[in-house]
């Protein structure tokens, strides 16, 4: 939207050259806010927007104050004692030398109807609070907005915080049409174009630019920055090249000031108003990845110079300056520094030689709240238990990278502290990948306890994924070193895993044993989850063993026990292992019974990207297929498929294919079907992984059918030629059939 016509309206209002963009909204909540309040003071970060939106904010009250919309600029001018000769100047005003200045200014704007847009306030916020205060209360019809890093501080000043532009959010997929829905993204668009004829944005191009977008916050400067290197750069190069923003974020209008011509000079324009206290804590808070809370903040930027009380007063000055964004969630006021300055702030952390230092309090911080959550684990419901580990993601994974190159000892204790949040969290296969980074640390000089908690992870992640061998293996090492230490509850977690990987393989006798000897650990420490995870695994096994009555009777005392703990997410297991444990019976609709009221409960927990949804769907695809709704069934495989699209758990996404394959067998798709049948013999072997009761029979039926129109050599080549299919390959062959 362009700024209305200026010329019959007194005013000084800058004519501005281009449209303005994504902020309707806002500009007519100011409006209404400007209705009541006299003072109103626009504060964001450096480039945000502030300025352009008072003054379109300004124009569109031009005809509101009949003696005028005034603009003064402050950013000009260095020694806070010029500030009264800034207004002045607008109104043409002389100083006298029989009074003040301010009193002259006040005695001519008195009886005025007017509208005063007083900019830049930041750098001379205490000598603008003082003129801005003085005019209020010598000119009763004078009204102001005020732009600055942080508020003035004065009576009746409204403070309105200015956010960045709307940006579509992480992994939304989206369409160029509804890109441009997002200010972000419109004003990127439009400076683009304007600076190369050859740019469009396309379906293709949108999420590219999206990311861009949202990378530089939503900050307009900085995507008017990135926008005309379209001139030179692909949308792709130019994501591509952010980790080095302070490179390409430059080349703003000559005519703008300075500070607004680079990205790094933006910001140091607001870090050059800090104190070295100030300083300090803001470069060391570039460490944080993804926010932190006032503990963790105590924890990591205090030091023998900066008491831990003194970081709550601190951390507050450099949110009023618009340089850490605080958000209250739900239960706790987090946090952050948005990545531009974030990557400012950590240049000057490594510039300062504290990096190191400030990195290992981080990694001791983020180690302390691990070893706090698996204390907790066993006693907390699941949701409480999980959302505040799971917030600290980012800090996790930036704690263990670091310690992975610079202390073994921290990397292996925190690894092996997030045993149950990997699990918990979905992030198995991730969490699986940095248990093989910790392993090639261990020494003889690791602690045996650290060593323990290290093959008990991985015994707990690979059972996770159904690798049963290696999490036979892992088990039994960490039994053994468990055993030694004298830690009875550990090594019964670690027999009840070995117990569980045995069962799988078909090892009944072998896991009997070990089961029964878990669970008397178990109920001699009153761990409720593990005795209920021990029912759910031994009615696994006996299901496995051809057991279907006794395991359903186990699996219904698991229920019960996670229900009494409030262990949600077991809750969730065992209805799954119910309704598997109903199939095996025969009682295909029963099953689909347990299967559905799973489901709803996955979706309404919120966990619906994590194991528990595509092992359902898959489970419940099997019972479809079994009663000939073949068509709920597809669907329900490629809904499958679609939840476990990053490939975290192999298992499922194979057992979906074969699901796929058995339908394409039984709807005369036969060569396809064999194929893939082919390929998932290949994966189940690979996996070191057997075909469940619910697959077995599947399998059965589209062998029968397949057998029926196919030769013995057509099928022992199809077979052959899936078996060579890659997991890529199986899943297009699979959806297209």
């Amino acid at each position: 939207m362009p700024l209305r016509s200026l010329e019959a309206l007194p005013n000084n209002l800058p004519l501005q050259l281009t449209s303005f963009l994504g902020r309707d909204e806002e500009v007519a909540h100011l409006r209404e806010r400007l209705k009541t309040a006299r003072l109103l003071t626009l504060v964001g970060t450096g480039g945000v927007g502030k300025s352009r939106l008072s003054l379109q904010v300004a124009a569109d009250l031009l005809d509101h104050f009949e003696d005028g919309v005034w603009f003064v600029e402050l950013a000009p001018i260095s020694d806070p004692a010029l500030v009264p000769n800034a207004i002045a100047s607008v109104f043409e005003i002389v100083e006298s030398e029989k009074r003040p200045l301010l009193e002259t200014i006040i005695q001519r704007l008195k009886d005025k109807h007017m509208l005063l847009i007083v900019d830049n306030c930041e750098h001379v916020v205490a000598a603008a609070a003082k003129a801005i205060d003085m005019l209020l209360r010598g000119c009763p019809r004078l009204k102001v907005i005020a732009s600055s890093r942080e508020g003035l501080g004065i009576a009746g000043e409204s403070v309105q915080r200015v956010s960045s532009l709307g940006v579509p959010a992480a992994g939304q997929r989206i369409t160029g049409e509804d890109a441009l829905h997002y200010g972000a993204v419109a004003l990127f668009v439009e400076r683009a174009a304007a600076a190369s004829e050859r740019f469009q944005l396309t379906d293709t191009s949108a999420p590219i630019v999206a990311t861009i977008c949202r990378r530089l916050d939503g900050i307009p400067l900085a995507i008017e920055l990135a926008a005309p290197r379209v001139k030179a750069l692909s949308v792709e190069e130019i994501a591509s090249r952010l980790d080095e923003r302070f490179r390409i974020l430059t080349g703003g209008s000559r005519t703008a000031l300075p500070r607004q011509q680079t990205m790094r000079a933006l910001i140091d324009w607001s870090h050059d108003l800090l104190s070295d206290r100030e300083q300090a804590v803001f470069r060391r808070l570039a460490v944080f990845a993804g926010g932190w809370t006032l503990d963790a903040a105590n924890a990591v930027c205090s030091d023998e110079a900066i008491e831990a009380w003194d970081v709550l007063d601190l951390l507050s000055a450099l949110v009023d300056k618009s340089l850490v964004v605080a958000e209250l969630t739900e239960t706790e006021q987090r946090y952050r520094l948005l990545e531009s300055t974030r990557q400012y702030a950590l240049e000057r952390l490594q510039k300062s030689g504290e990096l190191e230092r400030v990195q290992r309090r981080h990694a001791e911080h983020f180690l302390a709240v691990a070893e706090g959550g698996e204390r907790t684990w066993a006693t907390t419901p699941f949701k409480i238990w999980l959302q505040p580990l799971e917030t600290e993601w980012d800090n996790f994974r930036a704690a263990i990278d670091w310690a992975l190159g610079a202390d073994a000892p921290l990397a292996i204790a925190l690894v092996g502290a997030l045993r149950n949040f990997w699990r918990e969290a979905g992030a198995i296969v991730e969490g699986l990948r940095y248990v093989q980074a910790a392993r090639a640390l261990v020494d003889g000089r690791t602690p045996k306890e650290r060593d323990a908690a290290l093959w008990l992870t991985a015994a707990l992640l690979y059972s996770s994924l159904v690798y049963n061998e290696e999490a036979h293996d892992a088990a039994e090492r960490a039994g053994t070193l468990y055993e030694a230490l004298g830690d009875r509850l550990a090594s019964g977690m670690a027999m009840d895993l070995s117990a569980n990987a045995l069962g799988r393989m078909r090892r009944h006798a072998e896991a009997e044993p070990l089961f029964d000897r878990a669970l008397a650990i178990f109920q001699e420490h009153n761990d409720r989850r593990w005795i209920s995870r021990n029912h759910t695994n031994r009615a696994r096994s006996v299901i496995f063993a051809g057991q279907y009555e006794l395991g359903r009777t186990l699996l219904l005392e698991a229920l019960h026990s996670a229900r009494m703990v409030g262990d949600e997410r077991q809750t969730r297991v065992i209805l799954n292992n119910l309704a598997e444990a109903e199939f095996a019976l025969g009682n295909a609709e029963d099953a689909i019974k347990y299967g559905l009221e799973n489901l709803a409960a996955i979706r309404k927990s919120g966990l619906v990207g994590r194991f528990t949804l595509p092992n359902q769907l898959v489970n419940i695809a099997g019972y479809l297929v079994e009663l000939g709704r073949l068509d709920e069934a597809r669907t329900m495989a490629r809904d499958a498929i679609d939840a476990n699209r990053e490939g975290q758990w192999p298992s499922q996404t194979v057992i979906a294919v074969q699901h796929l394959a058995v339908i394409a067998a039984l709807q005369g798709e036969h060569l396809g079907g064999a194929k893939l049948l082919g390929y998932t013999d290949a994966a189940y072997a690979a996996l070191h992984a057997w075909r469940e009761p619910t697959e077995q029979k599947g399998y059965d039926r589209a062998m029968v059918a397949l057998r029926e129109r196919l030769s013995a050599e057509q099928l022992k080549a199809a077979f052959a030629e899936g078996s060579t299919w890659s997991d890529e390959r199986s899943v297009e062959e699979a959806l297209r059939l």
